[in-house]
């Protein structure tokens, strides 16, 4: 139970650091299709490698 908001906040840490790399992935990579790859792919294959 003491716990609890340690363990929501850590669930929220990946998010934000997201959010946070965002920009500057997007600043990297202009076009909007090549910037869609480039932060599906890395999901795909994590999603891939559970299975």
């Amino acid at each position: 139970m003491r716990h609890r908001g340690l363990v929501g906040i850590m669930f929220s840490v990946p998010f934000a650091l997201g959010n946070m790399l965002l920009p500057g992935v997007a600043y990297l990579v202009r076009d909007w299709r090549h910037l869609h790859l480039a932060i599906s792919v890395p999901v795909i294959l994590l999603i891939s490698n559970t299975m």
